[in-house]
């Protein structure tokens, strides 16, 4: 029996892998289906081998991590698993497009779709860092738009000392850890622990992008532009896109601070002001 058939016989009858839904460093992910049910499920497992058992603690990490998470903005998880030797978890399968994708076919959101957007996603990582959780990856692809509002995926870079301890601060010392077009410049230098700040640069990041359509430190490489933001004020988003409300853009600068003690001290706080915003728009 292959490892794709020892999960499906685990995840019980009538369920089949049918396809692959993507790869990273440590995982590999599939969709898994019963045809009975028209039931579906997202089972993400283990890779095997030498380059990724070197990193198999942030997956490990990630499956404890989500196991306590219980948030309609964050991704739950259902089961835990092994099979032939490998551990898998599984999570349901969730209607919808990733902001990824809604760029791509889209590009700028509307500002009051923007602004919800990162709402949601603020109110996702308060209950993270509640959790002592700091996410580390906000990003577009891991951001999916379900009809009930934007959801967090993929917790593959987290940093949670009181869940692992051994994925601590000494990892940022060793790589960048996140994605260079929205890592934080604390995560760029490794000079301070990524916190709770780190997420709110990344979201702010993230909430450029939707309003504009473009990377906020747009470079030829990934080292130009994780450089530009040690040394670079955040882009200025009305000359980018003069109709974005002065409070919007204030949030934004304010989230995008090079300093991480003149950013919003949480996630709450960035809710708040998204929401006064919004509340600020003329009703269409």
């Amino acid at each position: 029996m292959n490892l794709i058939a020892a999960i499906e016989s685990r995840l019980g009858s009538g369920w089949s892998v049918v396809g692959e839904l993507g790869t990273g460093a440590t995982s590999r992910v599939y969709l898994a289906t019963r045809g009975d049910a028209g039931a579906r499920l997202v089972v993400k497992v283990m890779k095997s081998g030498a380059a990724a058992a070197a990193r198999s603690q942030y997956f490990l990490l990630e499956m404890q991590v989500l196991q306590k998470m219980r948030h309609p903005n964050v991704v739950p998880i259902a089961d835990v698993g092994e099979a032939q030797g490998v551990l898998f978890f599984t999570m349901p399968f969730i209607e919808g497009e990733t902001m990824r994708q809604r760029l791509a076919r889209e590009g700028a959101f509307p500002i009051g779709d923007a602004i919800r957007v990162a709402r949601d996603v603020a109110t996702a990582l308060g209950h993270v860092h509640s959790m002592g959780v700091v996410h580390r990856d906000v990003k577009p692809e891991n951001i999916l738009l379900a009809a009930h509002g934007a959801v967090l995926l993929d917790f593959g870079h987290a940093r949670a000392p009181a869940i692992m301890p051994s994925v601590d601060s000494n990892d940022a010392k060793k790589y960048i850890v996140g994605t260079p077009n929205y890592v934080s410049p604390e995560q760029v230098s490794g000079r301070r622990v990524a916190d709770s700040r780190s997420d709110v640069f990344s979201l702010g990041c993230v909430l450029l992008e939707m309003l504009t359509g473009q990377l906020p430190f747009a470079a030829s490489s990934a080292r130009e532009s994780m450089q530009r933001r040690l040394d670079d004020p955040p882009p200025d988003i009305r000359a980018l896109r003069p109709d974005v409300p002065e409070e919007l853009a204030s949030v934004l600068k304010r989230a995008m601070k090079i300093d991480p003690a003149e950013r919003y001290m949480s996630a709450g706080q960035m809710v708040d002001a998204l929401t006064s915003a919004l509340d600020l728009l003329p009703i269409p």
